[in-house]
């Protein structure tokens, strides 16, 4: 039978520092030389979208795309690309 992992009691506090996350990474500048999944662009991009989802803000939608389109436009710009899956274009 399914339980859930956090309890009643914890949840908002799990909630609150989601949120906290969210408006921090919302506030980075995207960074130009990092686009990968794991440790990039991509990765922030794939959160803001789900969390935008969960909270339902399009401003969260929009910096994912933005996010997301400069992960393609380094890709297209970049001559040394990676092709891990962490780090680069397989992660994306």
């Amino acid at each position: 039978m399914w339980k859930p992992i956090v309890d009643t009691g914890k949840r908002a506090d799990i909630l609150r520092k989601i949120t906290e996350i969210a408006e921090k990474l919302y506030e980075v500048p995207c960074n130009r030389e990092s686009s990968g999944l794991l440790t990039g662009n991509a990765g922030i991009a794939l959160f803001m979208y789900h969390y935008g989802m969960w909270c339902g803000k399009e401003a969260f939608y929009e910096k994912a795309l933005d996010l997301l389109s400069g992960c393609i436009d380094f890709c297209h710009e970049n001559r040394r690309m990676l092709y891990s899956f962490c780090n680069g274009v397989a992660g994306l």
